[in-house]
């Protein structure tokens, strides 16, 4: 069976940092004279000649038209707006301020980072398409590394530097914005909400870059950078505008290069714990680079760049789509058909699996997995601080490892899985009491990050969470490997009986819709993906098909599989517990409004109930697994989004939700117990209203408000017996038409996972 995931040992990396230091240093580097090849139009265009290309444009000069339409003022009025947002937007590249830039964050990725492994070799290939087509870069966005490295690469092998699209955060300093303009860099708004005529500028900058072949376009396909290790869904929006230029015809071909960044530890993770909590993020200013000095003192281990397979948009969409009825509508009409869409939307998708596929995982996703673990073991205590020693960690972790090396997923080791283990430890220092790392053996105590206001959780619940979200986002990274595997593995742990095919079929479709906000999929091909892993676990000897069912061989790997996705089962489960707690008040909310309340809910839960559910963690306060439940809870219609925005609990399919997820808790009795709670506490709600309805409704019908007997008359009497009778009646029936509901809302909800 094929490797999983990339080794530097066998895939050609070269350590890049040593290559600096071959050719003199940083600065012989930089001084260096480049050779940058031309471009397949033969002339190259200068960043005013860009602009002045875009306000000339029948896109641009349309929308000036329409706006100035529209708003009823004279269109110099509307043009001179264009030519400010232009002017703020573009790049301005210039080779002295590249060498000037270059030299400074060399020294400081020298300084912070102690190896970077890059596959040079695909970047060198590369090179040659610059003079046939032009090409677009789409890296995965981890940190504010990304985009410089990468330029800071293509500088290396003499590859055209790209223009970056970057966001106009970094604009309010005026010293980063314009270094970065001035590096080729040029900005769009984080929202554009229905401003069209900001869009058609934007999307005619970017086009007309690829139009011409002025330079590779790098764009970032999940539009922000990832603060939990996962990977974001693609925006479809940003993926169409630059495939355009090919669906319009006015490029024969279109180059995607994806590009896979891994960081042994990231500048900015503690920041994103803190954000994930509540917290805002920081701005990006010139005081808040000042205040960022300390870090030149820290060390953040390696880097990981890989280059993937270019890849042709022709080659790609040809099959799938006729581009000939497109490129002959007029320009003015050309709308994009819902065909091409949906193979847009699945591009992008593929993107991101290519980008998960070639990471590099080091040993310290799955150590940070087994402390999660270990922690949880250990029991949720918010008076004392965790204590792990260093053998229990380390004895743990190689166990996955050769759990790992038996499903072929690469997990790459520079020395020893113990001396690798010890260097990423100390390279997290910061999340440890001070401890001895040289040592053969050693206590490791988890510490508490300082904070000094509250945010909707309490200071000292936070001050113990914001580590536990730093080790979960760690460990998210091996999950792409495992997912599919996992969700078999779940049905199969999770049964008491012999389960059928088929059965292990339904349960892999219901988790990965469950999860599909968690581990990014190919739309359209979960019965692909069903049965590449059902041959997957068979061809390693974890599980067989006997006749129609499905039996466990290897019942210890099944186990392992089924521990790494229960902390998102049971994250889950809490969150569609308390949506429906908070039923009462959801009308209230907006879904923004929805996520805060949540969070609340689960820290009072995690400071009233570590005792009574053991397998609560601290890292199930996170905005991320929290939003994503939500807006599961909504695509299935347990939560119904109302039309001014306010929200309202389907509790019939709520519960059928998590009936069918507390399939997958059975080894949790605590969850389990708590559904049936659940279910006994809503009947109990129907009952208790039915019954204060009847009371008001029959008192109201039969009895007088004005009465001069203690007891009630024969007249009174036959009233109230026949209004009860009805009322009974009534909730007969409409406990009936229920049922009938809730059998419909679980085919509804098979159907759907299905698709």
């Amino acid at each position: 069976m094929a490797k999983i995931g990339k080794n530097i040992e066998e895939d050609e990396y070269q350590e890049w940092l040593e290559l600096l230091d071959l050719e003199g240093g940083e600065l012989s580097w930089i001084r260096r004279n480049r050779n940058f090849p031309g471009n397949w139009t033969r002339t190259e265009r200068s960043p005013g000649e860009i602009r002045e290309s875009v306000l000339k444009s029948r896109q641009v000069q349309d929308a000036i038209f329409e706006e100035a339409s529209r708003r009823k003022c004279p269109k110099k009025e509307i043009y001179l707006e264009v030519k400010d947002i232009v002017e703020n937007m573009a790049q301005e590249l210039m080779m002295p301020a590249v060498k000037v830039v270059g030299y400074g964050v060399v020294k400081v990725i020298k300084r912070l980072f102690d190896a970077v492994y890059v596959n040079l070799a695909q970047l060198q290939k590369l090179r040659s398409t610059l003079s046939k087509d032009s090409i677009v870069l789409m890296p995965t966005h981890k940190t504010y590394v990304d985009f410089l490295l990468i330029s800071l690469l293509c500088y290396h092998e003499d590859f055209t530097l790209p223009a970056i699209a970057a966001g106009a955060d970094f604009q309010q300093s005026w010293i980063i914005g314009e270094a970065l303009r001035r590096c080729g860099a040029f900005f769009l708004r984080r929202t554009f909400g229905k401003d069209k005529l900001y869009w058609t500028v934007f999307s005619e900058y970017v086009q007309n870059h690829l139009v011409h072949s002025d330079r590779p376009v790098e764009f970032f396909i999940e539009g922000t950078r990832s603060r939990t290790g996962k990977a974001l869904h693609p925006k479809y929006g940003f993926l169409q505008m630059i495939l355009e230029p090919y669906l319009r015809a006015e490029v024969y071909d279109l180059v995607v290069v994806p590009v896979t960044m891994n960081y042994d530890k990231m500048l900015e993770e503690s920041l994103y714990a803190y954000e994930l909590l509540g917290f805002q993020k920081p701005k990006e200013t010139t005081s808040g680079l000042l205040k960022a000095r300390h870090i030149l003192n820290e060390s953040f281990g390696n880097i990981y760049v890989t280059f993937a397979e270019p890849i042709s948009i022709r080659n790609y969409l040809e099959p799938k789509i006729d581009r000939n009825l497109l490129s002959f509508l007029p320009e003015r009409q050309f709308t994009i058909d819902p065909e091409t869409k949906s193979a847009i939307k699945k591009f992008g998708h593929e993107i991101i699996q290519i980008h998960n596929s070639n990471n590099i995982i080091s040993i310290w996703p799955i150590a940070s997995f087994v402390i999660a673990e270990l922690v949880e073991e250990s029991g949720l205590s918010l008076t004392k601080n965790v204590t792990l020693k260093f053998s229990k960690i380390l004895n743990r972790s190689v166990e996955i490892l050769e759990m790992f090396e038996k499903l072929s997923i690469n997990i790459q080791i520079h020395k020893s899985p113990e001396e690798d283990l010890k260097r990423l430890l100390k390279l997290h220092s910061d999340l440890f009491l001070e401890t001895d790392f040289s040592s053969s053996d050693f206590e490791l105590t988890l510490t508490e990050m300082l904070i000094d206001k509250d945010s909707i959780v309490s200071k000292h619940l936070l001050q113990k969470s914001v580590t536990s979200i730093i080790f979960m986002n760690h460990s998210n990274q091996i999950m792409p490997f495992l997912a599919e595997i996992c969700y078999i593995a779940s049905s199969l742990e999770n049964s008491e009986d012999k389960i059928t095919f088929e059965e292990v079929k339904s349960d892999f479709q219901f988790l990965e819709k469950l999860f599909d906000r968690e581990f990014i999929t190919v739309p359209g091909e979960t019965n692909k993906r069903f049965y590449f892993a059902i041959e997957r676990l068979k061809n390693l000897n974890i599980i067989k098909i006997d006749q129609n069912h499905v039996l466990p061989v290897n019942n210890d790997v099944l186990a392992q599989l089924n521990k790494f996705l229960m902390p998102f089962i049971r994250s889950y489960y809490l969150t569609f517990g308390i949506l429906s707690f908070l039923e009462p008040k959801l009308h209230l909310c907006d879904s923004k409004k929805v996520i805060s309340l949540v969070q609340g809910e689960i820290a009072r839960t995690l400071e009233e109930e570590p005792k009574i559910n053991k397998h609560l963690r601290l890292s199930f306060l996170s905005s991320d697994l929290v939003k994503n439940a939500f807006y599961q809870a909504v695509s299935v219609k347990a939560v119904v989004v109302k039309a001014w925005h306010a929200l309202e609990l389907n509790k019939i399919r709520m519960n059928s939700l998590m009936t069918r997820l507390s399939k997958s808790e059975m080894a949790n009795k605590d969850a389990y117990a708590a559904q049936m709670a659940m279910v006994a506490e809503l009947e109990m709600e129907m009952m208790s209203d039915m019954y204060r309805r009847m009371t008001e409704a029959c008192e109201q019908k039969c009895i007088p408000s004005h009465f001069h007997e203690g007891d009630l008359t024969k007249g009174e009497s036959v009233c109230l017996d026949r209004c009860v009778a009805k009322y009974l009646d009534v909730h007969e029936r409409l406990g009936k038409v229920l049922t009938s509901m809730s059998q419909q809302d679980e085919k509804a909800l098979q159907q759907m996972q299905q698709q």
